[in-house]
């Protein structure tokens, strides 16, 4: 197993396990649902997903969906108790595009895909069903191992991101289950600036191409 974090990173994630509150994250609830909103494309104003998050919905748009669904979303990582397994993803995912999608929601893409804008290529279709299997079991072994939880929490992120498994909603579910895995270990929200988001895609996509898991964990601790 190839550790990428320094004792260093180790000992300043540590200080922040022992100050988790879990109340205290939970009230991080809206700069988690604008900041992904945003990074995954969502077109309305910060005022406007304000309103919608409190309630004072004036359309019934996809981006106004994209807000309900995602608070329903922060919440289910909250809440779930039980282990991260394929079922739990794909309820993710079937809550994320209620009222957008519900044909494709919560289930895996039966066709091949490219990302706009990127050089990445998912895998074929019909390998994802197996991909999420091994993730899962990636993730599972990872835990075995004693690998640090922020290792685990954005090498899945950046393995989720790659295969792509769904038809769209990929970068959301991926922040989700990461995420679920940090205050699963007692670790605060990663909640990556929309600002920041063109380096973000750099850092992913460098990664995906060059097929290394180092300078993302490296991005995202420095952004934590």
């Amino acid at each position: 197993m190839t550790v990428y974090l320094t004792q260093r990173d180790i000992d300043r994630l540590s200080k922040k396990q022992k100050k988790f509150s879990k109340e205290s994250e939970m009230k991080r609830e809206f700069d988690f649902v604008y900041n992904i909103s945003k990074i995954d494309g969502n077109k309305l104003i910060k005022k406007e997903i304000e309103q919608i998050f409190h309630g004072h919905k004036t359309t019934h748009s996809n981006d106004s969906y994209d807000i309900e669904n995602l608070k329903k979303c922060f919440y289910q990582i909250f809440s779930h108790k039980g282990k991260l397994t394929k079922n739990f993803i794909l309820s993710l995912h079937k809550i994320l595009f209620r009222n957008i999608d519900d044909k494709h929601a919560g289930k895996l893409r039966d066709h091949n895909v490219e990302i706009y804008g990127g050089h990445h290529l998912p895998p074929d279709w019909e390998l994802v069903e197996t991909a999420i299997d091994k993730m899962i079991q990636w993730y599972n072994e990872s835990i075995e191992e004693l690998r640090h939880p922020f290792e685990i929490a954005t090498i899945f992120h950046l393995k989720f991101v790659s295969w792509h498994p769904f038809f769209d909603g990929n970068g959301r579910i991926a922040n989700l289950l990461m995420n679920y895995i940090l205050i699963k270990n007692k670790l605060p929200l990663m909640i990556v600036d929309f600002k920041k988001v063109h380096k973000y895609f750099h850092v992913l996509e460098h990664c995906q191409l060059e097929n290394i898991e180092v300078d993302f964990v490296d991005w995202m601790h420095e952004n934590y």
